[in-house]
């Protein structure tokens, strides 16, 4: 849906980005990115800010990190 306002009985979710990279001869964790999404499963019906997802999965391939964000948001719920 293209606004947030069409799912109004939805439950808000977290989609995590992790990146997995080679670090010292094994797998360590290289990007963290978070995004929320709104889900009606009764209608079957969500919500997602599309290029805040593209930015946040690009930050986490480039190495980022931004749990800061996303845990200050969790406190709103």
């Amino acid at each position: 849906m293209p606004n947030k306002e069409e799912v109004p009985n939805g439950k808000p979710y977290w989609l995590v980005w992790v990146t997995v990279d080679q670090r010292n001869g094994g797998p360590a964790y290289a990007g963290v990115t978070a995004c929320e999404m709104t889900v009606d499963r009764e209608i079957r019906r969500g919500y997602k800010n599309f290029p805040e997802h593209v930015n946040n999965m690009d930050r986490s391939i480039r190495v980022g990190l931004s749990l800061i964000i996303w845990m200050r948001s969790l406190r709103e719920y």
